[in-house]
């Protein structure tokens, strides 16, 4: 139980985390309808991929101005970093992306990156409820 709540919670975060970004990216990150689209590129297969696509429908029923769209991405988490720092250059790129922590600081340059550290640093994060 506390491990599915632990996955939840990591889940509403980094959708938190990718309306934010989402945000940044247009004047006010919000659609004609009134709700957020938030892109979300995992790279997972298999059992991850059906994890992932559970959570992200369970987040889509909860939140219902909000909607986590993982349909994209289309390359498996090693090919990750190549697709995301193409998508930077280009100027088209999801909201939230997986990649390897390995990887993290090549694509945390990026000017397109919303730098999330002041918000991290003022304690409890936003998106705790």
């Amino acid at each position: 139980m506390t491990r599915a709540i632990a996955r939840r919670r990591l889940f509403l975060g980094a959708a938190a985390a990718g309306a934010l970004a989402g945000c940044g990216a247009s004047p006010d990150g919000v659609g004609a309808d009134g709700r957020v689209t938030v892109e979300l590129w995992h790279g997972q297969n298999d059992t991850a991929r059906k994890a992932v696509e559970a959570l992200v429908a369970e987040f889509n029923r909860a939140h219902p101005h909000i909607r986590v769209d993982s349909s994209g991405g289309g390359v498996v988490a090693d090919a990750m970093l190549q697709k995301v720092t193409a998508a930077l250059a280009a100027g088209s790129y999801p909201d939230i992306a997986y990649i390897f922590g390995s990887d993290l600081a090549s694509v945390a340059r990026s000017p397109r990156v919303v730098d999330l550290t002041s918000t991290m640093r003022e304690g409890t994060p936003p998106w705790d409820s």
